[in-house]
């Protein structure tokens, strides 16, 4: 049988990054009937076949400050990490700059929060 691997991205978040992807999760999980986590959070997204909300990306004027001090860990299976760094150099484009892991999965979570 072959074992499928995975990354593990440390992250550390601000109160205001956090609260959005736990935000993000409850919504998720209430709609699914499910527990979800991040990880299910940036599954969902990277795998639709729906486009970036880039309206939503934009009313953040340029001001993606998700640093902080809370710290967590996004574990993503290979395949998943593949379909995110795809769907992070898209968000890049848009915002037109470099976006780091942490601050992609806050904006999935906050394109999810607006679509549920």
């Amino acid at each position: 049988m072959s074992k499928k691997g995975s990354t593990v991205y440390p992250l550390r978040l601000s109160e205001s990054g956090f609260a959005i992807t736990v935000r993000a999760i409850q919504e998720l999980s209430l709609r699914s009937g499910k527990y979800e986590t991040l990880p299910g959070v940036i599954a969902r997204a990277v795998t639709s076949d729906r486009d970036i909300n880039s309206l939503i990306i934009k009313q953040l004027d340029g001001e993606i400050i998700f640093d902080g001090d809370i710290k967590i860990s996004l574990r993503l299976d290979n395949e998943i990490r593949d379909l995110f760094r795809d769907y992070q150099e898209r968000l890049s484009a848009i915002v037109e700059q470099p976006l780091t892991v942490r601050d992609c999965a806050v904006l999935i979570s906050l394109q999810l929060l607006n679509e549920l």
